[in-house]
């Protein structure tokens, strides 16, 4: 068994001078000074070994502590060619911070070599991560109009795996791999935008959004893959991926709905991909292959009542070749 402890800390300022120039003349002048705060703490144990003959347990705990306290203050000494003063010099002053993320991680794996049967590959692993992370920042709108922005996301994910290879053909090796992920975040928002330079707000006369939502991801992929040698000088591989991935939303509160003009609301994205690939030795020093790629990726969402948003085919060829030239020189084309 081992365990690690690391720490790390960091903080730095910096300031960026910027200028917008009409005709060789200065005419905005931003000045932003920032001051980098950064404490990341992490705690990691683990435990590898054989628990039979055949059967290998590998886990793994971490713990991430991350702590953001940076600022940024900003100044416009120079506005629309004048020096300026007041609301329009001080643009963002007494800037406070308070960002931390916590987040536990296990992951868990089994591995067992020839224990059911002869050339029989079997594996599992499974990871479990719960993380929360808090938001919040402060400061004054031209020195005097205090604005403010809060997030908090709680979230919970669960991700599994299961594999089977089977070498026991000649020059042939089959595999499967399902891959299952479900995530669940709830996410809460409360974010003063009216200073904000870029931003319409569709009609609604505040501008203080506070909303609430709940997001659950489930993907479930699912891999064959076939690999035999032709001969000791080539290979083919052939492979097919289908992919199955969900996204539920539910909006549990929102202050101003109109900010966003239309919520596009559940989706499911379906992929199917085909692989195809050869390699061959050519002579002792030269060696290359070919690949080809299939894609049909479809996405629609519960706004578009069942009709597709996204629907694409791609085609892909690529190819290799390495040798060498010399004993000291390696050509590599792709």
């Amino acid at each position: 068994m081992a365990i690690k402890q690391q720490l790390e800390i960091y903080h730095d300022d910096q300031i960026i001078r910027a200028g917008r120039y009409t005709n060789g003349a200065l005419k905005e002048q931003r000045n932003y000074e920032d001051e980098l705060k950064f404490q990341e703490s992490l705690t990691q144990a683990s435990y590898n070994s054989f628990i039979t003959e055949k059967t290998y347990l590998a886990t793994n705990y971490l713990f991430q502590d991350l702590k953001n306290r940076s600022t940024r203050k900003e100044f416009r000494p120079i506005s629309n060619f004048l020096p300026a003063t007041g609301t329009t010099l001080n643009q963002f002053t007494k800037p406070e911070t308070d960002n931390e993320r916590k987040s536990n991680i296990l992951n868990l794996g089994l591995v067992n070599m020839d224990g059911l049967i002869k050339d029989l590959r079997v594996g599992f692993n499974t990871r479990f991560e719960k993380a929360d992370t808090d938001v919040a920042g402060e400061g004054y709108k031209g020195g005097t109009t205090f604005r403010q922005a809060e997030s908090d996301q709680s979230e919970y994910q669960y991700a599994e795996s299961f594999s089977l290879s089977y070498s026991g053909l000649e020059r042939t090796t089959l595999s499967y791999l399902l891959e299952l992920e479900q995530r669940k975040l709830n996410w809460t928002e409360l974010d003063d935008i009216g200073s904000y330079e870029l931003v319409s707000n569709f009609g609604a006369g505040a501008t203080t959004i506070n909303r609430e939502t709940d997001i659950a991801h489930n993907d479930i992929i699912n891999t064959f893959q076939l690999s035999t040698r032709i001969n000791d000088r080539s290979k083919v591989t052939a492979k097919y991926k289908h992919a199955d991935k969900r996204r539920k939303y539910a909006n549990l509160s929102d202050n101003l709905p109109t900010f966003y003009p239309g919520y596009m609301g559940s989706s499911e994205q379906i992929i199917d991909q085909v692989t195809l690939g050869y390699h061959a030795r050519l002579t002792t020093k030269w060696n290359g292959g070919l690949q080809y790629i299939f894609e049909a990726n479809e996405q629609g969402y519960a706004r578009q009542l069942d009709q597709n948003g996204l629907e694409l085919m791609r085609n892909g060829l690529s190819g290799n070749l390495t040798g060498m030239l010399t004993d000291k020189f390696t050509l590599t084309l792709t």
